[in-house]
């Protein structure tokens, strides 16, 4: 009889390791009785790919959708419309042990140390916890050789942390233990949250360190979620702009740090580069104000309110998203 650790999701063809299709994630507002009959779009309409062995970083400010694009495929958060095809078959058709072999293939780390990890549970059961519920180790001693080999792998010293709790520990350690417990199903595919934005900046760069030796001793490939595009260029392959519920660019992080054609993309690149010209142009252009709310956004193009390039089609119609260079995809009318 098959054991559900032998049960192996069936791949049809497929040179890609997710496809993304249109995308929408919806939530009632929350508020007054008239905000409750409305609904928040966090994310409407979004299609994109993740090949194997990449990694893509989606960048965007806070309110973008990048958190929930990442819950939606870990099936976390459901989708209200939309499919997400992992190796060619939709994750939505995933019952039973075929869920659970997706849930060993697919792990998330999440953005705040202190929130994601039990204060309950020593670093042992932390990460040995995901082992017991899958069925990969058959005694305690084989989890704790597994645990240590981890933590080791981590960066950490086992003798020094694995019986201690989560308060014991600092945040750089903590969140090791949480790379530690998502490798602990030995994924495939990681969403990384924010990985490095609640860490000093001091040991930020020691973390992705970690994630990038991980991605060449496991072969895995990422979804590395963040606001800093620092983060992206030091560790990705690709770069996907999102706001507010939409895509703006793609390009190979390459392309992209070489030329942002979306106004929006240019305002994050003013931001991580220490570049005083760039910083005059958006001050001469005028504000760009706040990111609008996702439950009444802006109809035409999402950004469009904000952008010193708009015209007179952009408050009207969306933009798709059009190839301006091989590989570098743009939504907008008037690309710079």
């Amino acid at each position: 009889m098959t054991s559900d650790k032998d049960v192996e999701i069936v791949k049809q063809s497929s040179n890609q390791m997710f496809e993304i299709r249109n995308l929408k994630v919806y939530f009632p507002a929350q508020g007054g009785e008239l905000l409750r009959r409305r609904v928040v779009r966090a994310v409407d309409g979004v299609s994109f790919s993740i090949g194997h062995g990449e990694v893509l970083s989606l960048v965007g400010e806070s309110g973008s959708g990048k958190t929930t694009i990442g819950r939606v495929i870990a099936r976390l958060t459901p989708p209200a419309e939309g499919a997400i095809l992992f190796e060619g078959r939709d994750i939505a058709s995933f019952r039973g042990p075929e869920l659970k072999a997706y849930r060993r293939a697919v792990q998330m780390i999440f953005q705040d140390p202190y929130e994601s990890l039990n204060p309950r549970l020593t670093v042992f059961s932390t990460i040995t916890f995901p082992m017991r519920i899958q069925g990969i180790a058959r005694d305690e001693n084989e989890m704790r050789e597994r645990c240590i080999d981890l933590l080791t792998r981590v960066g950490l010293r086992h003798a020094d942390v694995i019986d201690n709790y989560p308060h014991e520990l600092s945040g750089g350690e903590r969140q090791r233990v949480s790379i530690a417990r998502a490798l602990a199903l030995r994924p495939r595919f990681i969403i990384a949250d924010e990985p490095v934005s609640m860490l000093d900046i001091s040991i930020r760069s020691s973390i992705l360190n970690v994630l990038t030796e991980l991605k060449e001793q496991y072969g895995l490939t990422y979804l590395l979620i963040t606001h800093d595009l620092r983060v992206a260029y030091y560790t990705s392959d690709r770069i996907m702009v999102a706001y507010l519920g939409k895509l703006m660019e793609t390009a190979s992080t390459e392309e992209f740090m070489r030329h942002q054609f979306h106004p929006y993309s240019r305002l994050l690149f003013s931001a991580f580069a220490d570049l005083s010209s760039t910083e005059q142009q958006w001050g001469k252009w005028g504000t760009t104000g706040e990111i609008a709310s996702a439950i009444d956004p802006p109809g035409g193009c999402r950004f469009h309110p904000r952008c010193p390039f708009r015209v007179d089609r952009c408050d009207k119609e969306p933009p798709p998203l059009s190839e301006l260079a091989v590989g570098h995809y743009v939504a907008c009318f008037n690309p710079q």
